[in-house]
């Protein structure tokens, strides 16, 4: 994992998140580059939220998360925790 004060740029080159956001770039069919546009086409937003929750999920804290993608860490939270909505609810043991 990349130390806290990390640069941007150092940040994506880190092996594992080189290969998770490669891999979100193949999935979806959007460069990273397209992730951290401005773009809000829905397709982008998609793999640029996808991005932000395996990030997340590899520990990054939510303001590294913005930085690489140019976003402000509230961003990345709105879009995890829409993420989080969308998913679906398994039900309550003896529910």
């Amino acid at each position: 994992m990349a130390p806290e004060n990390a640069h941007p740029r150092v940040i994506a080159n880190n092996d594992s998140a080189r290969q998770a956001l490669r891999a979100i770039e193949r999935e979806f069919g959007v460069s990273l580059e397209e992730m951290k546009s401005a773009s809000r086409r829905r397709h982008i937003v998609r793999a640029r939220w996808a991005a932000f929750r395996v990030l997340r999920m590899r520990g990054w804290s939510t303001p590294k998360i913005g930085a690489l993608f140019n976003r402000d860490h509230t961003s990345v939270l709105y879009a995890l925790g829409e993420i989080e909505a969308k998913q679906p609810r398994s039900p309550a043991p003896g529910a």
